[in-house]
């Protein structure tokens, strides 16, 4: 007779196809598996059931019972079936060679790591305070600033282009595939009420063209500023920009910061995953959580309160009440006592010699409780079926079953 251990099981496992799994698949199959070799080797070797990952995702899965059994099962089958071919012979000839049997666990995962989130930085970034004096930009093209924000860690190179006005303005070239911007305009300091001021963001095709542009206004109340940020696409074909901002008739100061984003990079998007989630690693935490949510269940409700259920009247002398479904505690109220007991002044008052109450099982007592005060509460054992009491002469209770209350 050979028996195995979960510890051999998994070795054996292991030696067939190395799998993350061999560990659970042993602690499932070793207490069901043991072979008398005079009898298991006069037989052909059971057929390979043909295991896949999903079959050991069920059979370890141990909550779901309808899906575990069938699964352990195959399980078994299947190591019996690779186990005849190193413990069996043929007599009547050569003893055919083993086949190769499926991997149980699948693919060991494909995941190559955690995963790397986009690059957010933008590929051009700067800021810039700027002061506009009073009456100017009335006319376009207006104040011209595209000159204050060619970055330091970048050459851009300026380019004349011309615009549909007669004035010619000077743009700065924009890094290649650019996808995306930011212009966040922050005032510091505004003119009196009034005026209006407001700043543009013109976008210029490689060959001068206007492609369009963003206007920030900015008004003022005399109450304060408010900062205003854009987040827009970039139009189709844009290569050069220029900033230039215009005011009715008084100065005012503002922060400039304008960042463009190039191609794999995304202003505050996260990252993808490299990859799809590991099919193994997701049936370890599928099983994992079928247990925790097994034990979760198994767990008794916390009790905050009683509620009366049944009343048993008149008890007197010896006897037994049987406890309806849901009861989990008693008390003991006593109605009658004669005045030759003797008490304690205690808080609460204990009387002696009253008598005895004792949970019980289906006859089995449990520990006996002495009854001692009036309106005494006991908590029951989860299977108690019955309460047995002893009242000693001229004692009449009531014990009052107790549920769990809301």
């Amino acid at each position: 007779m050979i028996e195995f251990t979960a510890q051999s099981i998994a070795a054996a496992i292991d030696a067939i196809t190395v799998t993350p799994t061999a560990t659970a698949i042993a602690s499932v199959l070793a207490p069901a598996i043991t072979i008398v070799t005079d009898v298991f080797c006069t037989t052909d070797p059971p057929a390979d059931p043909g295991i896949t990952a999903a079959d050991v995702a069920d059979a370890l899965n141990t909550g779901a019972l309808e899906t575990a059994l069938p699964a352990q099962a195959k399980l078994k089958d299947w190591f019996l079936h690779w186990y005849w071919w190193q413990v069996c012979q043929c007599t009547s000839g050569a003893t055919p060679a083993a086949p190769a049997l499926p991997n149980p666990g699948g693919s060991v995962g494909n995941s190559t790591g955690l995963p790397t989130a986009q690059n957010t930085a933008p590929c051009w970034d700067m800021n810039a305070t700027v002061d506009i004096p009073q009456n100017a930009g009335q006319t376009m093209p207006g104040l011209d600033l595209t000159s204050q924000f060619i970055p330091a860690s970048q050459s851009v190179l300026p380019v004349t282009i011309g615009l549909t006005s007669p004035t010619p303005v000077v743009c700065q070239a924009m890094p290649s595939g650019t996808n995306h911007f930011t212009l966040d305009i922050s005032p510091i300091t505004l003119p009196g009420g009034g005026n209006e001021c407001f700043c543009v963001l013109v976008f210029f095709s490689s060959a001068g063209s206007n492609l369009g542009g963003t206007q920030v206004d900015i008004f003022t109340s005399g109450s304060g500023a408010t900062p205003h940020a854009i987040l827009a696409a970039a139009p189709t074909g844009a290569a050069y920009y220029g900033v230039y901002a215009y005011t009715t008739f008084g100065a005012f100061s503002v922060n400039f910061h304008l960042s463009f984003y190039c191609p794999g990079q995304t202003p505050n998007t996260p990252g993808a995953a490299c990859c799809p989630p590991d099919p193994t690693l997701q049936n370890q935490l599928t099983q994992i959580l079928a247990f925790v949510t097994s034990i979760y269940q198994s767990l008794p409700t916390p009790v905050t309160s009683y509620a009366d259920g049944p009343a048993h009247a008149g008890l007197s002398g010896s006897g037994h009440v049987v406890l309806s479904a849901g009861s989990i505690a008693f008390r003991t109220n006593l109605t009658t006592i004669p005045p030759s007991y003797g008490s304690s002044t205690a808080a609460p008052p204990y009387i002696y010699d009253l008598g005895w109450v004792t949970p019980a099982a289906n006859t089995s007592p449990f520990a006996q409780t002495r009854v001692a005060m009036d309106g005494q509460l006991q908590t029951l054992p989860t299977v108690a079926t019955e309460i047995f009491y002893t009242l000693n002469a001229g004692v009449i209770a009531t014990i009052t079953e107790l549920t769990a209350g809301p």
